[in-house]
């Protein structure tokens, strides 16, 4: 999602939800569950297990997301968001539709901010 800033910039703002901690199998099923959403399975970091990065576009179907926590019994979750500026103060606004599925699912919710 870019953001209009008023000399013409633009900022850049991703949403993701994260699931970690997945085994292979579940990390398969779950793409294959979400094939409509823009997604990313791999092998996690310093860690045992997969992730799944799914990128939240504006509009989504948080049913779908809220059911597949439950179904694929994910523990380790969290929403994520990726803020590029090139201002170095200003602030970001979450979406709705965003609060209301880290409402409906809890889990951490974490930012990253870049100055560019």
């Amino acid at each position: 999602m870019k953001i209009k800033r008023e000399h013409g910039d633009f900022d850049e703002i991703v949403f993701y939800l994260r699931l970690l901690d997945l085994t292979e199998e579940k990390k398969n099923l779950i793409l294959i569950y979400l094939k409509n959403f823009k997604t990313n399975g791999n092998k996690m970091f310093k860690k045992k297990g997969f992730g799944v990065l799914i990128e939240l576009p504006q509009k989504f179907n948080e049913k779908r997301l809220i059911l597949c926590v439950k179904t694929f019994n994910v523990k380790s979750f969290d929403i994520s968001v990726s803020f590029r500026s090139s201002y170095d103060h200003g602030g970001v606004d979450i979406p709705k539709n965003i609060l209301k599925l880290h409402k409906k699912i809890g889990g951490g919710l974490g930012f990253s901010y870049v100055i560019a």
